[in-house]
């Protein structure tokens, strides 16, 4: 079936094209920022066979770190442009090719042979996060190398995480990179990717066992894996691993997951997780650095065929591996990290689309994903990272070196009643602490559970008693008009309230749009409408013609100690 480019796909080519044209003599590096498991690999497919298109004499190199991501970028390309004039340059593959426009390259390879290419016009870094913005990095001898033979050249990197561990942002002075053209990764644009079934979410199991939870000393901005690896061991040692492993295996079983991955600390811990998740009864391997190649694309086969349950591995499948049917994951493995930890949560949430569904539109990659048993991606964090780090679609980023760091991840998790979530396609999921409703399964958050929320290491839920707590208070409603609003994307109700201390309040009510400000419009109006089973106006142009029929609030509920006030409820 031939591959159909998604509207951001496209938009992001269309961004790198306009790049290209309007910087001039002056072009810089720019980057191309998406979720993981948004089909980065198809991207820069697309972004070739354009460039190509238009500009047919063009030289590029598609860099990666490793040899599996080399070969997953040239089939996609070969898949969707079967006559790509495309090679590999890679050790660990076998392959030395030269000669074609196009290359795929581990940088590793790359480092050192860059003289056997000639003039390159543009490199292609995917997982550009991993670029050091030291002067004696393998992409700075490389970017050297090439800019030196062609003051043309230009990098535009691709990357889920656009931010690096002691450096900030990649585009921060002093790194490789310039700016960033396309952006799909922030809250906004993940929630859409959710919303839209492009993802599925990550969802929290709470956990009642920390492991890990002693102070680490930091090294390279994470924490040393030498002392995690200690810390392991006396958790081993007093039984906390396996009470941790015994409670991820009921909550999986209970859950119906099949596929499960596990992040531990050290080469060893692989082997011993391995081996009391087998006691257990869970059929589990594990792939480590210590593995021969040859021993560790067998493990991952024989895992992807269903032969083994769990997969244990140890700083191996944090990037790059795609596997759509993993559905659980048990964290063992601490980090401080922000980029590593949305890149590790990044490996659950492809969806594992059913067949026989419409997968170009929206209703049918809902379809698909309840068709596919695998409607969201459990995660039981036992270590911590979420109260370090926050949620996959709102990380704690790391700050540039002398900027004040960030204390808490502030979070808000869906405790929807497990009637109501049954209806929908899952709870629990993190949300930003901004949010009136679950992104997810659109529950409804309490006043009192607004903004008072944060990861925890025990619950994942824990109160931060340093805030306020909202203060809530009655007024009463004089008068409300409604008024057509034309501002934004969309045109939506205006409605204001003014109330009997002489002030008012405004809020919109968005009948035109998708998602949850839709589904939130549909509640307002029934809430309101004298009988709550007639359909809800489609249009504004309706919703005026009706507004006269709807009650009348006599009374709002208002959150006073927040800017701006956010109406909480209403009485009639």
């Amino acid at each position: 079936m031939m591959l159909v480019p998604r509207p951001y796909q496209r938009q992001s080519a269309k961004a790198a094209f306009n790049y290209m044209q309007g910087a001039g003599a002056e072009i810089g590096n720019p980057l191309i920022a998406w979720p993981t498991g948004t089909g980065k690999a198809f991207g820069i497919s697309l972004f070739i066979k354009l460039l190509f298109e238009k500009w047919p004499q063009a030289r590029v190199i598609v860099t990666t770190p490793s040899e599996e991501l080399v070969q997953q970028n040239y089939d996609e390309l070969k898949g969707y442009w079967p006559t790509a004039p495309a090679g590999i340059y890679c050790s660990s593959l076998k392959r030395f090719d030269t000669c074609y426009p196009i290359t795929f390259a581990t940088i590793d390879s790359l480092d050192g042979n860059q003289h056997k290419f000639g003039r390159i016009d543009i490199m292609l870094p995917d997982e550009c996060h991993r670029i050091s913005n030291k002067d004696d990095s393998r992409y700075k001898r490389v970017y050297d190398y090439f800019k030196e033979k062609n003051k043309f050249f230009f990098m535009l990197g691709w990357t889920a995480t656009d931010y690096r561990m002691g450096q900030g942002k990649l585009t921060d002075e002093g790194g490789l990179f310039t700016e960033v053209i396309y952006d799909a990764t922030t809250l906004e644009a993940f929630n859409w990717f959710f919303s839209e079934g492009y993802l599925v979410p990550p969802i929290a199991a709470p956990t009642n066992i920390t492991i890990s939870g002693e102070k680490t000393a930091m090294l390279a901005g994470d924490f040393k894996d030498k002392d995690l690896q200690a810390q392991f061991e006396k958790d081993k040692a007093s039984g906390a691993i396996y009470r941790a492993l015994l409670e991820s295996k009921a909550v999986a079983e209970a859950e119906d997951r099949n596929h499960w991955i596990c992040f531990v600390p050290g080469k060893q811990a692989c082997e011993d997780v391995t081996e009391m998740l087998d006691s257990m009864g869970v059929s589990a391997t594990f792939v480590h650095s210590g593995l021969k190649r040859a021993e560790r694309r067998q493990r991952l086969k024989d895992y992807k065929k269903g032969l083994y349950t769990c997969m244990v591995n140890n700083g191996i499948l944090t990037t790059g591996f795609n596997f759509k049917a993993l559905d659980f994951m048990i964290m063992l493995r601490k980090t401080a990290s922000a980029s590593l930890w949305v890149q590790m949560l990044g490996r659950g949430t492809r969806p594992n689309y059913a067949e026989g569904f419409d997968i170009q539109t929206r209703e049918g990659r809902i379809a698909a994903i309840i068709a596919s048993g695998k409607r969201n991606f459990r995660v039981m964090d036992f270590v911590g990272n979420t109260e370090r780090l926050g949620p996959i679609n709102d990380p704690v980023k790391p700050k540039k070196p002398g900027e004040k760091k960030t204390s808490d991840a502030p979070i808000k998790i869906c405790k929807a009643d497990e009637k109501d979530v049954n209806k929908k396609l899952g709870c629990g999921a993190f949300n930003h602490p901004s949010v009136k409703e679950c992104f997810f399964c659109d529950w409804v958050f309490p006043v009192a559970e607004v903004v008072q929320e944060q990861a925890s290491t025990l619950s994942l839920v824990a109160e931060d008693k340093k805030k306020e707590g909202p203060i809530v208070e009655p007024f009463d409603v004089e008068k409300v008009l409604y008024s057509a609003n034309f501002f934004g994307k969309k045109p939506n109700i205006k409605v204001t309230y003014h109330l009997a201390n002489k002030k008012k309040l405004t809020e919109f009510v968005c009948l035109q749009h998708d998602g949850p400000a839709r589904r939130y419009a549909e509640r307002w109006w029934r809430d309101r409408a004298p009988n709550r089973t007639d359909p809800v106006p489609q249009t504004i142009t309706e919703g005026l013609q009706q507004i006269e029929s709807l009650k009348i609030p006599r009374r709002l509920l208002v959150w006073t100690n927040t800017k701006p006030q956010e109406i909480k409820g209403c009485e009639y």
